[in-house]
């Protein structure tokens, strides 16, 4: 499912190697929403976005964008997946992004 949105990224983006030499680079988005309950009062709250970018290498000038507190656009694809740790299943959301743009 194609996914596109806006936040500001919660902490720096940390690069991880794959087993196919290909770098991934993994960060949380927030997206902050709002809207009006039931009995017209505003809510606001934030949700969090998992996001992972895949590239052969990332330069330390692409890197030093991806800092905490930074905001961006960023068009992608929805994915879920399951992992198990200790005996416990795990449901997993994550955004495969495919474009951004630093606001």
């Amino acid at each position: 499912m194609k996914t596109i949105g806006t936040g500001h990224i919660g902490a720096d983006a940390k690069v991880h190697n794959t087993s196919n030499k290909k770098e991934m680079l993994t960060f949380s988005l927030a997206e902050d929403k709002s809207y009006k309950d039931k009995n017209g009062e505003k809510v606001e709250k934030t949700v969090w976005h998992n996001c992972i970018m895949f590239a052969t290498k990332f330069s330390e000038k692409q890197l030093d964008v991806f800092k905490k507190g930074n905001q961006f656009y960023i068009e992608g694809d929805y994915e879920t997946s399951t992992s198990t740790k200790d005996g416990n299943t795990y449901n997993n959301a994550n955004i495969i992004v495919e474009n951004f743009k630093v606001l």
